[in-house]
């Protein structure tokens, strides 16, 4: 026996499905111009920074004061997030290149803490010199 259920879709209003849309892009847009403003200032601004230099121009936008904020800390947290995780990956190229370069040899507490100094690290106290072009590195040889 076979039955045939009448079935009655509902349908949100698409006049608010398509503001919600418009919505959400000019969220994406808006955080995108932020990160691109913030991307190669030296530090990452503060968000008491970022609210000086970019609230009025996102309420004229028509964003309501809670979005404003929301988008500053969405760029703020992208920024930090990728340039922690080029730090990481430049840290760890440095550890390899020396592995490569040391071999086995365990590195002294200065030797790890100019790594961190290269690698962006804060609390690093040791001066890092650079190397002499015209006279390169003496005693390593590529194994």
């Amino acid at each position: 026996m076979l039955a045939t259920a009448c079935v009655k879709a509902v349908v949100t209003d698409p006049s608010s499905l398509h503001k919600l849309l418009q919505f959400l892009r000019a969220y994406r847009n808006w955080v995108q111009y932020i990160i691109d403003q913030i991307w190669f200032d030296k530090r990452i601004p503060s968000m008491k920074e970022l609210h000086h230099r970019f609230y009025k121009l996102l309420r004229e936008q028509g964003f309501r004061a809670h979005h404003c904020h929301k988008i500053e800390r969405r760029a703020r947290e992208v920024v930090k997030g990728i340039r922690r995780q080029w730090l990481e990956r430049l840290k760890q190229e440095i550890m390899d290149e020396l592995g490569r370069l040391y071999g086995r040899k365990n590195l002294t507490k200065g030797e790890k803490e100019a790594i961190e100094d290269l690698a962006g690290k804060k609390n690093s106290r040791v001066p890092v010199k650079p190397i002499d072009r015209e006279q390169g590195v003496q005693g390593i040889q590529d194994t």
